[in-house]
């Protein structure tokens, strides 16, 4: 980011494979003054609640370790959090169950390197935001 703009808050990145977590880091640190690590469904809840961070960049294979739906979770737990999804899968029935649950954004792994950071300024600013890959049609427009 520049350096008269100041970056987002905190987001946590919750993905259990390290080399994704650091690549995607990569991407993160230069757009929040926080980044924090986790790698299953526990330790993002117990952290998103201890934190309250402004956005979850949450891969949907993460490890459950939580009964239920955990993007749900995370949006009724912690208020005013924005989630983004990282999927391998781009079937746009799974991407419309993504954005149900409460997730404003799902980007396709495949296409981090391109969509992530696009994303992160769709859902800060209340859009919603699909990998431009993915078949499906969304309304885009501020949803909070």
């Amino acid at each position: 980011m520049a350096d008269d703009v100041k970056p987002l808050g905190c987001v946590i990145l919750a993905d259990a494979h390290h080399s994704v977590l650091e690549s995607v880091r990569g991407l993160l640190d230069s757009m929040f003054a926080t980044v924090v690590m986790v790698t299953d469904q526990e330790s993002l809840m117990e952290t998103a609640k201890a934190m309250s961070p402004e956005m979850v960049v949450l891969d949907l294979s993460l490890p459950r370790s939580i009964s239920g739906n955990v993007i749900k979770r995370v949006v009724q737990e912690v208020p005013g959090v924005r989630i983004l999804a990282l999927t391998m899968d781009d079937d746009p029935k799974v991407i419309k169950q993504v954005l149900a649950s409460g997730a404003l954004a799902v980007v396709v792994k495949a296409m981090a390197g391109t969509d992530l950071i696009a994303a992160i300024q769709q859902v800060h600013a209340g859009n919603r935001y699909v990998s431009p890959s993915v078949p499906i049609e969304i309304d885009s427009t501020n949803v909070t």
